[in-house]
């Protein structure tokens, strides 16, 4: 009876989740696999593929370090069987989750344009979606790069594709937890990173709205941690000046100084007013580990020295303004 084949599936599927919970992986794998080949139900053969994707991973881990073979063996199961779902049953929920290990095996291998084209498939009704967004926007990263070997022309379909599907992930309320706003910030940060790769003069400026807009949200996620607060709000501040240093270099090279002064001093002024974003973290109470909190603020420390003032100094030594340049130097 009909009744009766569901009930052995699902008692399957119980079993093959015990084994996983239990710490018995290999054996949690080996079932899941067979039964994602074998079950006629596709919610619970997709479900015993995801166990058994989890069990090879978590077998992968627990071998011993020296143990190489086994452990490719085992991601190649895992990557295998990931694969297989996304094409056997496209449209479940499970598979979703598959993808974005599958996209994960795919990052690591440096195999960029499968876990991209992966990633993407990855539906808009997942619950994981920011975090699969995030991952095909790292993957993309890496495909428009200039160190990448891909043509001009996919490079531009890899970046127009990516900003769309990364500008459709709905953003979480101001109340969301740490974990949700600290995904959906690193996601715009992420595209301003991007658009800084495009190198093109609408690309710069939109990098520096969005990097612009990224700042505003650490300030409206009220579940952010003290540490993600200014670790976030370093990154979204050190995007936006690099989008605009790009935007005033062709001035510069152009020798149109006065437009290069204009955009620059106003912005130097916001440095002294703001002070060093390192004695920031270092006055700052309550934070976790602060180690990528002041990685963060050295390096936006060091484009505002590095980068704006060392510009504005030789601006202002070619336009001959000499209380200027002064004033910059101390």
């Amino acid at each position: 009876p009909p009744d009766a084949a569901r009930e052995v599936i699902d008692t399957e599927l119980r079993l093959v989740y015990a084994y996983l919970a239990a710490g018995q992986a290999p054996v949690a794998a080996i079932l899941g696999d067979r039964m994602a080949h074998t079950a006629r139900a596709t919610g619970p053969a997709a479900k015993a593929g995801l166990y058994a994707i989890q069990g090879y991973l978590s077998s992968s881990a627990s071998l011993p370090p020296d143990d190489n073979a086994g452990r490719a063996a085992d991601r190649a199961r895992a990557l295998a069987l990931a694969a297989y779902l996304d094409k056997t049953f496209p449209n479940d929920p499970s598979t979703d989750n598959a993808r974005i290990v599958l996209g994960q095996l795919l990052s690591k291998e440096g195999r960029h344009a499968e876990a991209f084209e992966a990633l993407a498939r990855v539906g808009p009704s997942s619950p994981k979606l920011a975090n699969a967004r995030l991952m095909q926007g790292v993957a993309a990263f890496e495909l428009i790069r200039p160190q990448a070997k891909t043509t001009p022309e996919q490079k531009h379909n890899y970046f127009k594709r990516v900003i769309e599907d990364l500008d459709k992930v709905p953003a979480p309320q101001a109340a969301a937890n740490s974990d949700d706003a600290s995904v959906y910030v690193r996601l715009r940060l992420l595209i301003s990173q991007l658009q800084l790769l495009a190198a093109n003069p609408q690309a710069y400026k939109d990098a520096e709205k969005t990097a612009e807009e990224a700042g505003k949200l650490v300030a409206k996620y009220t579940g952010l941690a003290p540490e993600e607060v200014l670790g976030l709000g370093f990154q979204a501040e050190e995007n936006r000046l690099r989008a605009v240093y790009a935007q005033v270099v062709p001035d510069f090279k152009a020798a149109k100084y006065k437009e290069v002064v204009d955009r620059v001093t106003p912005m130097i002024a916001e440095f002294v007013q703001s002070g060093s974003a390192l004695k920031k973290v270092e006055a700052a109470k309550d934070l976790g580990d602060a180690t990528m909190v002041k990685a963060a603020a050295q390096r936006l420390d060091d484009y505002r020295r590095e980068a704006f003032l060392v510009l504005a100094l030789q601006t202002a030594i070619r336009q001959g303004d000499v209380p200027l340049a002064k004033s910059l130097f101390e």
